[in-house]
């Protein structure tokens, strides 16, 4: 674990913390947290990297109890927690390990190959690493001669489909929940953002 990291890595894949069940009595919520930061912890020590694994769980789980956070479209929140459900709750996923944030700041050029850094490690569904692709350097959308930003935001997503492989449909179901999880607690453009992928991606 570093401990001087924050860990946004951590609190990417805390959501399936928040989609375990726990009931809302104060027990419960004790053993939500726990595990929440637990599992941060594992790569990520700093105090801050805890506690945002920690509300990030809490927040998914009130999504969960159907909860209407500010500024989310009831609608998309919906399809995104019935669409984690389905992919957490099928047990013949092809799970392997995987980067936990892939993006093009932490893929470096090693002689002839590339070389990822700064993982924050998991084991999962392939497809969970196809988001963080979409909302890093989202900003390169909007520079001059760049395509429309939803056409941008798609040749970008079946670029990755394509190269890595995967299966078109549950990459775009994870890349929904997965921003749908982010866009708990963001605000202005972040929000923004978020919801443009998520859109952007079922068009």
């Amino acid at each position: 674990s570093r401990l001087h990291s924050k860990g946004c890595g951590a609190n990417m894949r805390v959501a399936p913390v928040g989609l375990l069940g726990f009931g809302g009595d104060p027990e419960a919520r004790r053993q939500r947290a726990a595990i929440a930061q637990f599992q941060a912890a594992l790569t990520h020590g700093h105090a801050t990297g805890l506690a945002a694994s920690d509300l990030t769980a809490a927040a998914i789980a009130d999504l969960l109890a159907g909860g209407d956070p500010a500024g989310l479209p009831r609608r998309l929140v919906q399809q995104a927690v019935s669409t984690a459900r389905d992919l957490l709750g099928e047990p013949d996923v092809d799970a392997r390990l995987l980067h936990g944030d892939l993006n093009y700041a932490h893929v470096l050029p090693r002689g002839d190959e590339w070389a990822a850094i700064a993982p924050s490690p998991l084991n999962g569904d392939p497809h969970h690493e196809v988001a963080p692709l979409l909302w890093h350097r989202y900003d390169d959308l909007l520079l001059p001669g760049s395509p429309a930003i939803r056409e941008g935001l798609r040749q970008r997503f079946f670029a990755v489909v394509d190269a890595a492989g995967l299966d078109e449909d549950r990459a775009r179901a994870w890349v929904v929940v997965r921003a749908v999880e982010q866009a708990v607690g963001a605000g202005g453009d972040d929000l923004t953002r978020l919801l443009t992928i998520a859109k952007a991606v079922q068009e």
